[in-house]
């Protein structure tokens, strides 16, 4: 069966995700924002919060490692599980491929799961309806998809 992403379980190991997360409260918080309105309700279009790593954080090396590794089969979007799907309630990633079909990627749930595919498809997370859920995201550029 045709899958629009690729997951690749245990990519960063428990201990480093727990540090990203406690690394990640010394940075600013921000409402995050969406491209598909002009004018969003971003409380209820949205809801999360967001902090940028500088772009001279030690981990950016490693995001662009992993993002050549991966950018063979032109995926522009990276999203890191930083908890265990055990810590939250809700919080499913759902992505919608060329035919309108929507996928939810079951086997990325772990803390340490990377999840890749192309940034211009549809794609959402579900509400977050008890606990925390963290995740490290990331866009890169490479070849064009074709």
């Amino acid at each position: 069966m045709y899958k629009p992403y690729v997951v690749i379980p245990n990519v960063v190991p428990e201990p480093l995700c727990d540090e990203m997360v406690k690394e990640s409260k010394h940075y600013n918080e921000q409402l995050a924002g969406v491209m598909w309105k002009d004018k969003p309700d971003l409380k209820k279009d949205r809801n999360s919060n967001i902090r940028f790593y500088p772009i001279d954080h030690w981990i950016v090396p490693k995001l662009c490692d992993l993002a050549n590794k991966v950018n063979d089969e032109h995926y522009h979007f990276m999203c890191i599980q930083l908890s265990n799907f055990e810590d939250y309630k809700g919080g499913n990633f759902f992505i919608k491929d060329f035919n309108n079909k929507q996928h939810k990627p079951e086997e990325f749930k772990n803390k340490g799961d990377l999840l890749v595919f192309p940034s211009f498809l549809l794609h959402q997370v579900t509400e977050v309806k008890g606990g925390k859920r963290y995740s490290l995201v990331c866009w890169f550029m490479g070849p064009s998809f074709q």
